[in-house]
């Protein structure tokens, strides 16, 4: 019984003679399913679509189909803005222990925790959508479940003593 190997040449042979297949014809060498991955692979790629003319070249790599990228899925981002009563106040916004300025985004559907440092200023009321925010118990404020842009209206009071310091590691990790 005759190899596939074998009949693959015969029809080659056969179309060449017949004149079926231009004399140019590149050598194939097959792979058999369980060689190496490595090892040279038939790839069909068209070569003269006018003519509907195929030629199997070989290739070292498989090729690849490109997975889907579950990490360049689009966020939503949403804006956080701040503005200050006292506009010389060189306040600014805390998240972590990273300055934010007075504006920055996050990512839909997060938690934000944040600090505002105005040296000597402290924080008299922070109105967000024109209502007082309450502040945590560590006079840091925290939006949870972001849904959209947030505006920030930061009323400064004069501080005793220097105003606040700004915040340690320590502190915001609390």
């Amino acid at each position: 019984m005759k190899t596939g190997k074998q009949i693959l040449c015969f029809f080659l042979a056969l179309a060449l003679i017949l004149g079926l297949l231009p004399a140019t014809v590149q050598s194939v060498r097959a792979v058999e399913a369980d060689q190496s991955a490595t090892e040279p692979l038939v790839d069909l790629k068209a070569v003269d679509h006018s003519d509907d003319v195929y030629i199997a070249m070989e290739t070292e790599e498989p090729a690849q189909v490109p997975e889907a990228d579950s990490s360049q899925e689009e966020k939503t981002l949403y804006k956080f803005s701040f503005s200050f009563s006292v506009p010389n106040a060189n306040a600014t916004v805390f998240v972590g222990d990273e300055d934010m300025g007075t504006s920055f985004e996050v990512e839909e559907g997060s938690d934000v925790t944040f600090r505002i440092v105005a040296r000597g200023y402290k924080v008299g009321v922070l109105l967000f959508g024109g209502r007082p925010f309450q502040p945590n118990a560590d006079g840091s404020y925290t939006v949870t479940n972001v849904r959209s842009n947030c505006s920030f209206t930061v009323m400064l009071a004069k501080a005793e003593g220097g105003g606040q310091k700004l915040p340690s590691a320590a502190q915001t990790r609390r």
